[in-house]
């Protein structure tokens, strides 16, 4: 059975190899074959934030690709990151960030307009949003999506969340997959753009710059820790081919399909 490696999904793999391996494109389907019962997997409402304001950002960089540096306008910037909000939102799970519908939609037009306002003026894109993959071998792909790579081979990633994690390793993966793809990559860059409580302002975007070639190194241990991990589970069957990590922020039923469940016997004692 053939396994793609998300370069999104690898930052996260670092943080507990066994969450990750539940996810539908790696090996989910695999370990329900294998007899164990995993919950079902829950959508936060700061993912749909994040990938509403994607899709508003992607509308800016497709015209400025199209026309040679103009951008849409920002009300279509913001309408496009509205429908794909409206189509996202149902049945999310809210939190203390947007506890509600009508606060993410208010948190999606604001994070959009800063995108537009502050950091697309700083960008001139060679391509937006193009899908890419490299054979790996036995089965193996590595498959991204980097958001933007700008004239000169500088790679971009827009990122939305309450509280910024590092993601160098999905910035490699692209500077993997690119290079495997032939094209040369000159750096990384995220530009940030915090979700926050819509009673407080909007902070402005961040821009976090990483060394490719570290970032590069840092994908490609973690791809073959995937690649052995993988082959190991499927001789043995056993979780333990997997590591967890207790310790990880996300270790709990929200974040986890494997919580819970035979597939993993780690579980947060209840405070006596």
């Amino acid at each position: 059975m053939a396994i793609k490696i998300h370069c999104s999904a690898l930052p996260g793999y670092a943080d507990c190899p066994r969450r990750n391996a539940c996810s539908p494109w790696m090996l989910r389907n695999e370990i329900i074959e294998a007899g164990f019962v995993l919950r079902d997997e829950r959508k936060g409402i700061g993912a749909t934030v994040g990938k509403s304001v994607h899709a508003g950002a992607n509308e800016t960089m497709l015209e400025k690709v199209k026309t040679g540096g103009n951008p849409c306008s920002e009300s279509r910037a913001v309408d496009r990151a509205i429908v794909e909000y409206c189509s996202n939102v149902p049945d999310n799970d809210f939190d203390a960030t947007t506890p509600d519908q009508t606060t993410g939609e208010r948190q999606v037009i604001r994070q959009t307009r800063a995108y537009y306002n502050l950091v697309a003026p700083k960008i001139n894109p060679f391509f937006t949003e193009q899908r890419y993959s490299a054979d790996l071998g036995n089965g193996f792909y590595l498959t991204g999506q980097p958001d933007v790579l700008e004239q000169g081979g500088n790679l971009r990633d827009a990122k939305c969340g309450s509280v910024f994690r590092d993601c160098r390793a999905q910035g490699g993966g692209y500077g993997v997959l690119l290079r495997a793809n032939k094209m040369e990559i000159a750096g990384f860059d995220v530009d940030f753009i915090p979700r926050v409580k819509i009673q407080k302002p909007q902070a402005a975007p961040e821009t976090h710059t990483y060394v490719i070639a570290e970032a590069e190194k840092t994908a490609w241990f973690l791809i073959k820790k995937i690649l052995a991990d993988i082959s190991e589970f499927r001789k043995t069957k056993n979780p333990w081919s997997l590591s967890a990590n207790p310790m990880s922020m996300l270790c709990g039923e929200k974040y986890c399909s494997a919580y819970g469940t035979e597939f993993c016997e780690f579980k947060k004692e209840a405070k006596k």
